[in-house]
């Protein structure tokens, strides 16, 4: 079974293009937004090398994630994305952590670590 960003990436080709197409359709800057920390109203997604789930800096169920996320108040208008190992492989929770903060229909800014400072290089491959 595909993931939401499965389907995205392969319709998009990158999640590039996807930042691309989130900024036309959202009116909001690119997902990516070379060298800019996390902006202080934004909410932060932090998911461990063992799969936990940190939401603004409360470790959470990873099942209770969605649930969690649509309790945020005010009601979030972008979210920082972030993961132990950010080029390595996944933890399985991953999809389903993505698949509920882009259930937000909100910018994504993806970072290198659980210090939202430095943007991650989103470079990839997608066969078409």
């Amino acid at each position: 079974m595909l993931t939401t960003v499965t389907k995205l990436l392969a319709r998009c080709g990158s999640l590039l293009a996807l930042s691309a197409l989130c900024s036309v359709a959202f009116g909001e800057p690119p997902i990516q937004v070379a060298g800019q920390p996390c902006p202080k109203s934004a909410v932060r997604v932090f998911v461990t090398a063992t799969g936990g789930v940190v939401l603004n800096g409360r470790s959470i169920e990873a099942n209770c994630f969605g649930a969690e996320l649509t309790l945020v108040k005010p009601q979030p208008i972008m979210v920082c994305y972030s993961r132990e190992s950010f080029h390595g492989k996944p933890p399985p929770t991953v999809p389903s952590v993505l698949d509920a903060t882009m259930a937000l229909k909100v910018p994504i800014r993806f970072y290198t670590d659980s210090t939202f400072v430095t943007p991650a290089s989103l470079k990839m491959n997608v066969a078409l």
